[in-house]
């Protein structure tokens, strides 16, 4: 069984090997995903591995488990990361929140290539991710989400992707996936997952169904899916 280390690294770890590519967490509305990515977030935060790792957390809904300011403005969310290692972004319009988003990401791209020398990585967390007009297994994302989710790993720079359902990512980042965490889960998703990501569910899902906040660790390279209790 996979480690709760090894779990924190696979999921928000931006190593620059093939581990260091995106990850998600997939599961129903009120299935505690944000919550239990918020406490993997300040696990990871303690952890060697992640001393120069700073995070961002985007959230459309505006809403945050963290006790720490949020920002609408791009300049004013690097100038606090120039001193904290988490920074929260709120868009100040909903419907300008894939072009902000986006602009950050370049941001974000660009402070790698000017500053090589001082060995910082970015871990960017979207949650609700699915309110993007592409993200759906049908739809293309913009070209900065695909750029990160992509190329970022060579760079240090890592996307972790918060959605509703499985069906909701994108199959051009299929392969840029390289695990993922599961909760509660429709049985439409239980069968897309074993189709299009070739991870078979079926002896936890009625674990990750029935036990409130349960949640299991899928690796995308191997197939293994573990089965974890509520932090």
């Amino acid at each position: 069984m996979t480690s709760q280390n090894e779990i924190l690294e696979r999921m928000f770890l931006p190593s620059g090997d093939s581990y260091g590519t995106s990850s998600f967490f997939a599961g129903r509305t009120g299935a505690g995903k944000t919550y239990l990515m918020t406490e993997m977030v300040n696990q990871a935060l303690k952890a060697p591995k992640f001393k120069s790792t700073k995070f961002i957390y985007f959230s459309v809904k505006q809403e945050s488990y963290w006790d720490m300011p949020a920002f609408n403005n791009a300049d004013a969310l690097f100038q606090h990361l120039q001193k904290e290692q988490i920074g929260i972004f709120y868009p100040q319009n909903p419907e300008e929140y894939e072009a902000e988003l986006d602009d950050i990401i370049e941001m974000v791209f660009e402070l790698q290539k000017e500053n090589k020398k001082e060995g910082w990585s970015w871990t960017l967390i979207l949650d609700d991710v699915n309110v993007l007009d592409g993200f759906s297994n049908t739809a293309r994302p913009s070209k900065m989400n695909i750029k990160a989710s992509v190329a970022g790993r060579s760079v240090g720079i890592k996307m972790v992707y918060i959605l509703h359902r499985l069906g909701n990512i994108p199959r051009i980042l299929n392969s840029s996936l390289n695990s993922g965490i599961i909760t509660a889960i429709s049985p439409m998703d239980n069968e897309y997952s074993k189709k299009v990501l070739s991870l078979d569910l079926d002896d936890h899902y009625d674990s990750l169904n029935r036990n409130q906040y349960s949640w299991a660790f899928a690796d995308v390279y191997t197939g293994d899916v573990s089965l974890f209790k509520a932090i």
